[in-house]
């Protein structure tokens, strides 16, 4: 029954303002309605109950909302000079901080993750437009690269007066507190004038190194390629400290599983993020801001709460009142005040691990979530190649242990090259889509769909003979062949086969498959081939 409880009687009255799901069905208490005292009981408890804390009740056991998008609303109202501009530049080139979640960052497959990545989906859809990657190795190489005009625009970045010299920026969306980390054996930091004798360590290329030297021109700073080079050096000791944005800070303390480190204090400055623009196309400046300002503070809380897992509280400094008191108290005061700060760090101590376990167990679900995104296509959402791999070489063992088959049908959609050309990309995005679908609709539950790349996909067949998957092939082709596809109508494709031989590996078996790919290719297309050898050896095999 979880997460709702409840039980039914044959005799029973309904308490009314309970909570609504997400589908917006309502549910009560059910209560014996002999007591009419109960009722009215439960009735004023419910009653009591605030929308934030409802909100919160929620949120707890479904998650966040998810974004949908009203399709009324979207589209946001651009003039004909902006609207001119989008079609003609097509897709824009998106540039990131490739390592800094849970804010934004990059994938092994160089696929946009973490919070900027969900506001730039809609900015997206309300502008109208693609955005594709321009994947870089860290935050300095993306600025240098906006710099030199390969990105129209970077998705969360500070103004700052050297980067207004190459960039335009909308106002910002998003606003963090900069926070210091330290080793677990340091107090709170509750003034960084009072340490600047010792090192801190700053992301090279963040605004907050300029900043602070500006502020704290005495202040020591030491520049590093991500914020895991950074605290690495504090926890070991080659830093005092390591001044970054709070989440960040959670989100790699408990990826790499960095110990020894807290988050200590607050700066009263902060990443005040926008979006930015190359300046020498103004225009694109402007639909940027607009779509900024499209955002409600309902859709901003929302992805914030997605990715957030950590706040950290302002310290208050009580220090130059214990020196009054120490003063007036002489030797005893003194005591008393020193005795008061160890035994306030030490809860203060206690109560920032407590928040970073808990920052550490939601990481740790996001974590297992990217796992996920890591083995899918993201366009077609199916397995992908690096998913596909690891089975495969799993099956070929289990194929040499047990001398059972395995099969693989390599699948190419015919002419599609010819679908980009006439019909467009999208186009070509939809046929892949549809032929997934109808792949995977298609096989049986012990077979594996995946996509192997671009417009080839590849079909895992455990436990299967030749026969059985030449048979599994020709019933695809002909699916594919009736099917009616998006915007192009019909299409064909055309299939290679091949079984585990002994001795095979992934990359002898894939390619015996691929060669039958390329045969049927050229022996008029829409037709399935077998590999040369694996006939032979399969009558050899009987024959033995």
């Amino acid at each position: 029954h979880q997460p709702f409880a409840g039980a039914t009687r044959p005799s029973a009255r309904r308490v009314n303002r309970g909570l609504k799901s997400r589908t917006s069905r309502e549910f009560s208490f059910l209560l014996r309605n002999d007591w009419p005292e109960l009722r009215s009981i439960i009735d004023k408890g419910l009653a009591s109950i605030t929308e934030p804390e409802r909100r919160e009740l929620r949120d707890y056991w479904f998650g966040p909302p998810i974004l949908a998008p009203d399709p009324a609303e979207e589209a946001l109202s651009l003039s004909p000079e902006e609207q001119a501009y989008l079609q003609r530049k097509g897709r824009l080139k998106l540039c990131v901080d490739p390592d800094w979640l849970p804010y934004e960052g990059l994938d092994t497959e160089g696929r946009h993750q973490g919070m900027s990545a969900d506001f730039l989906q809609l900015f997206a859809r309300r502008l109208g437009v693609e955005l594709s990657v321009h994947p870089t190795r860290n935050w300095s190489e993306t600025l240098a690269e906006a710099r030199l005009r390969h990105c129209d625009l970077i998705a969360l970045i500070k103004p700052t007066p050297e980067r207004r010299t190459y960039l335009d920026f909308t106002a910002p969306y998003l606003s963090f507190p900069y926070v210091v980390a330290t080793r677990n054996d340091q107090f709170f930091i509750e003034d960084i004038e009072r340490k600047l004798d010792e090192t801190f360590v700053v992301v090279r290329g963040y605004a907050v190194a300029n900043e602070l030297r500006r502020r704290y021109p005495a202040i020591r700073l030491l520049e590093v390629e991500t914020t895991r080079d950074g605290l690495e050096k504090v926890r070991d000791g080659e830093a005092f400290g390591y001044i970054g944005a709070t989440a960040a800070v959670a989100y790699a303390l408990g990826r790499y599983g960095i110990l020894g480190v807290k988050v200590a204090g607050r700066l009263p400055d902060g990443f005040d993020l926008g979006v930015a623009t190359r300046n020498d196309e103004p225009l694109l400046g402007q639909v940027f801001q607009k779509a900024v300002d499209s955002l409600t503070p309902e859709e901003i809380r929302r992805i914030r709460d997605k990715w957030l897992a950590v706040d950290v509280q302002r310290v208050t400094d009580y220090t130059l009142l214990w020196w009054v008191l120490g003063a007036a108290a002489a030797l005893l005061t003194l005591f008393a005040y020193w005795n008061r700060q160890l035994q306030r760090s030490r809860q203060q101590t206690e109560q920032a691990l407590d928040e970073l376990h808990v920052a550490q167990h939601q990481l740790e679900q996001q974590y297992r979530q990217l796992e996920r995104l890591s083995v899918t296509d993201h366009l077609t959402q199916i397995h992908n190649r690096a998913k596909l791999d690891e089975v495969l070489e799993r099956e070929i063992r289990r194929a040499g242990r047990h001398s059972i088959g395995v099969g693989v049908i390599m699948v190419d959609v015919d002419h599609f090259k010819l679908v980009n050309d006439t019909y467009g990309h999208q186009a070509g995005d939809q046929v892949l889509v549809a032929m997934a679908e109808l792949l995977r609709r298609r096989v049986r539950d012990i077979d594996m769909v995946g996509r192997w790349g671009g417009e080839e996909f590849l079909v895992l067949c455990p436990g299967t003979d030749l026969e059985g998957v030449q048979t599994l092939a020709e019933h695809l082709r002909a699916a594919v062949a009736e099917h009616e596809f998006p915007v192009v109508g019909h299409k064909t494709a055309s299939f290679g086969i091949a079984t585990y031989r002994s001795g095979d590996s992934v990359e002898s078996l894939v390619a015996r498959a691929d060669r039958a790919l390329y045969a049927a290719k050229a022996n008029g297309r829409n037709r399935v081939e077998e590999a040369p050898d694996d006939r032979r050896a399969m009558s050899a095999a009987a024959s033995e």
